[in-house]
């Protein structure tokens, strides 16, 4: 079961840079379906003043015994493993984190709330990491976590988070779990990371947070449409894209080993 624990490793988190381990460069997903998830995603993030989708990119940040890992629901969690997720939405939004079921059977809102953070806005294309003043931890009961992400424009009531409808919901599948069909309107990718789940991160050499931005540096335009689609095509980063200006979710399963 995942529980909050307070971040010994805040200050490491803020001084990272990403590297991949020996022999595991990303490779992009040639499907259709990658490239019309990221072409929606992308669309929306160079017109901010539309309203043509709502869309989100997130990868797991791990910490495993004080070491930290880019990854997804393909791994294979480990009691003890805190985690957190960075969230990239093409627009201005509030995000999230459900305990849709845990290993005791717990259903429940993660973040905002008073033990992991209460500021849930993101804002468009940045690299927001959440929760914000807390990981969640995996606690010594081994099964299956079920986790979702949910995305809208509005803020949105515990009790209408809890309770958000089944079938608007994409499903992440994990090794262990057949695919299942995307709701109407919406499209999905999953970039894979040839040398495995877990991408290693590390102190970088200089003070200061690791800018993983998508709108950085002023760019506009074909040029944000470039640097954004580069960063979307990163190992173990999933996007998920909800055509119209409606609400996005995600669900996964989180293996949770002992």
């Amino acid at each position: 079961m995942l529980r909050f624990s307070k971040l010994l490793c805040l200050l490491v988190a803020a001084s990272i840079c990403l590297f991949s381990c020996p022999g595991t460069s990303a490779r992009p997903l040639k499907s259709s379906r990658a490239t019309s998830a990221r072409s929606a995603f992308l669309r929306q993030l160079v017109n901010p003043e539309s309203r043509q989708n709502l869309g989100v990119a997130y990868f797991i940040e791990l910490n495993r015994a004080g070491k930290l890992y880019k990854t997804n629901n393909k791994c294979k969690f480990r009691s003890g493993d805190q985690i957190r997720f960075h969230v990239f939405a093409n627009a201005d939004a509030y995000v999230y984190i459900i305990m849709r079921q845990g290993t005791k059977g717990t259903k429940s809102v993660l973040f905002p709330l008073a033990e992991t953070g209460t500021d849930n806005l993101v804002k468009r294309g940045r690299d927001c990491i959440v929760p914000t003043e807390s990981a969640l931890q995996f606690d010594e009961n081994p099964g299956v976590e079920n986790v979702g992400l949910l995305l809208s424009r509005q803020k949105i009531a515990p009790e209408l988070v809890l309770n958000y409808p089944a079938n608007l919901i994409a499903y992440v599948p994990s090794i262990q779990v057949a695919k299942r069909k995307l709701p109407g309107r919406t499209k999905m990718s999953v970039e894979r990371a040839p040398g495995g789940s877990l991408l290693q991160r590390q102190p970088a050499k200089k003070s200061g947070r690791l800018e993983l931005d998508l709108v950085g540096k002023n760019y506009r335009g074909r040029q944000l449409w470039r640097t954004a689609s580069a960063a979307l095509r990163e190992s173990n980063m999933v996007v998920v894209v909800k055509e119209g200006a409606g609400a996005v979710a995600v669900d996964f399963a989180l293996i949770h080993e002992p």
